[in-house]
């Protein structure tokens, strides 16, 4: 069994000769990421020095990048960034990490700007996968349509992680700073660390596909203000950062909407860009109840349960925003 680790500006001045004499001999480096209030590509200032280390080692290298794509066009931009980093790099394995705000988003669309990142970096050659926790692999997306890019499984436990989908784990990230299984420092540093349950090969293997390429117009407040609604931006915090200087005009606007759809009663009724379906929602009201909702709009609890990935279906929160299946 061969063991790796993963590696940021988190870890700068790391020694990886110190991890190597440990056990290790698989090193996956973050070339960047997206994940500010901007939501632009940045360089992870570790990345070059880290590769320098590893390439004077027999390491295999990999490379990610923390993804915060909201549109198809986002992740083929977050891409791009990333390809460029890797430019004189021999590194063919890499992958895409979704975790963070991206993941408040509709489960088919964030499916789709998954797929759309790994297919723009097949494209370019490289072998893609994906990088996220256990129960988002479940939960999150639909894991059996992108069951095909390899998968970088994160659970902190000494037991391996069990996937739904038909998805094989090619790497499993088992420790960082909590580690069941082994020390969780190398060299006096907590590290990421990952058993390899398929190793590399030099094949970079998975067909190349047509992305289309979404074409980017500058968004109306209200075209935002629905997305908000469909539960696209988050909440808190984590809209002002997705909206970033657009915030207030689009929250401004959502307080209309729902001040104008508490006046009428009706539900608010959400268009969703990419499909041009119309979805039809509620905001949940005190003493509401998922059987109650889907008598009262004709549909039943398990297809809200469904649509809305709710994990508990006695448990909704008035304020939340339930989509109508």
């Amino acid at each position: 069994m061969k063991y790796g680790i993963d590696v940021s500006r988190w870890q700068k001045g790391f020694d990886l000769k110190k991890a190597w004499n440990e056990g290790f001999s698989y090193v996956i480096i973050k070339a960047g990421g997206a994940d500010t209030s901007s939501k632009t590509p940045y360089k992870d200032s570790q990345f070059d020095a880290f590769y320098t280390q590893a390439r004077a080692g027999a390491w295999k290298i990999g490379a990610y990048f923390f993804g915060n794509a909201f549109s198809k066009a986002d992740a083929i931009k977050e891409a791009n960034a990333f390809i460029s980093y890797l430019q004189g790099k021999a590194i063919t394995h890499v992958y895409y990490d979704v975790e963070g705000a991206m993941l408040n988003q509709g489960f088919t669309h964030l499916t789709e700007i998954i797929q759309t990142f790994c297919q723009t970096m097949i494209n370019a050659g490289y072998a893609c996968g994906i990088y996220t926790s256990e129960s988002h692999f479940n939960s999150r997306f639909n894991d059996n349509a992108v069951a095909i890019y390899p998968h970088w499984v994160a659970r902190y436990s000494s037991k391996p992680p069990k996937l739904k989908s038909i998805a094989p784990i090619e790497i499993w990230q088992y420790g960082g700073s909590v580690n069941y299984i082994r020390d969780p420092k190398i060299a006096g540093t907590t590290v990421d660390q990952d058993q390899i349950n398929i190793e590399w090969t030099d094949q970079v293997g998975l067909p190349k596909q047509e992305v289309i390429v979404p074409v980017e117009t500058e968004k109306t407040v209200d075209q935002l203000a629905n997305e908000v609604l469909a539960g696209l931006y988050g909440n808190g915090i984590q809209r002002k950062m997705n909206l970033g200087s657009r915030y207030a005009e689009v929250q401004k606007r959502v307080d209309e909407i729902v001040a104008q759809r508490k006046e009428t009663g009706k539900p608010y009724v959400v268009t969703e860009k990419d499909t041009q379906k119309t979805i039809l929602g509620i905001t949940v009201k005190r003493n509401d109840t998922l059987s109650q909702i889907a008598k009262r709009y004709g549909t039943t609890v398990d297809a809200l349960v469904k649509a809305n990935n709710i994990k508990d279906k006695n448990k909704i929160y008035v304020g939340q925003y339930i989509v109508i299946a």
